[in-house]
């Protein structure tokens, strides 16, 4: 998307004490703390890297803001004055769904890969630095796999769809 570059030079003041623009970071690399705990309770460093540089990335941060900037929109009625009651998200609300989902927030875990639970741990830790109103959904996803196991029936229908890495934004039933 373009924009008009920041100017620095105005004619009322001069602005010297701020940092350029981040650009393009990386939230795994750059995070020694993360890096050194992550191998030392068995989660997956590769599939972090990835996950947290993908993440981090400038256009992702600005579609975070994007995401915070406009909450949810509740339509009670279409055009027609049909009952709706549907809640409407911004696009780049969706998108980071998909990010998540489809890199296995809520899935890896109940995958039977060693160290899932911590890597999801890290992940969580990872994408609520960049859009922290998406990891509620995905961990009630995530929280919901062994909560269905008191109900076989129920787990046996709603766990696959759970562990999908998979996100559907559409509205239904």
């Amino acid at each position: 998307m373009p924009h008009l570059p920041p100017r620095m030079d105005l004619p009322t003041h001069s602005v010297e004490n701020q940092p350029d623009a981040r650009g393009d970071i990386d939230l795994f690399a750059d995070d020694p703390a993360l890096r050194a705990y992550v191998p030392a309770f068995g989660a997956d460093p590769a599939h972090l890297g990835g996950f947290g540089a993908d993440l981090s990335r400038e256009e992702m941060r600005h579609a975070g803001k994007e995401a915070n900037r406009h909450p949810p929109e509740l339509v009670c009625f279409d055009a027609g004055g049909r009952r709706l009651d549907e809640v409407r998200f911004h696009p780049a609300y969706h998108r980071f769904l998909q990010k998540g989902l489809g890199a296995g927030y809520a899935a890896i875990p109940w995958e039977g890969r060693q160290g899932g639970h911590a890597t999801h741990a890290a992940m969580v830790y990872l994408a609520s630095q960049v859009e922290p109103g998406t990891c509620c959904p995905m961990t009630m996803t995530y929280a919901a796999v062994p909560a269905l196991k008191a109900a076989p029936a129920l787990f046996d229908a709603w766990a696959p769809k759970l562990t999908a890495r998979m996100y559907d934004g559409a509205a239904k039933p």
